[in-house]
């Protein structure tokens, strides 16, 4: 009788630890989410403030007569570095992320 009391017991721990790791789990891909949304937000908002601040001066450039190509390839450059680093964080959660899910 004391062994059928300790299997149950086994069986009741089992499923509680099961239980606790499947929330475990839903509460990491949920904190990874939010923290690829905050990422991809703040990227999103530095390219739109460094376009605004490029038009900007985009414009002033071509008001006053001075040379603009300056201005876009600056641009361009800013552009490309801050996605190529947005995406390489992003890429970088995934990748930790997958590496966990392996284990």
């Amino acid at each position: 009788m004391e062994l059928n009391n300790s299997e149950k017991l086994k069986q009741s721990i089992e499923i509680e630890k099961n239980a606790a790791l499947n929330d475990l789990d839903v509460m990491i891909k949920k904190s990874q989410s939010e923290l690829i949304k905050v990422i991809v937000k703040c990227a999103l908002g530095v390219i739109i403030g460094v376009g605004i601040v490029t038009t900007l001066l985009y414009w002033m450039a071509m008001l006053t007569g001075k040379d603009t190509q300056i201005i876009g390839s600056t641009w361009s450059n800013m552009f490309g570095i801050l996605l190529t680093n947005a995406f390489s964080i992003v890429g970088t959660i995934m990748g930790v992320k997958y590496a966990t899910e392996k284990e």
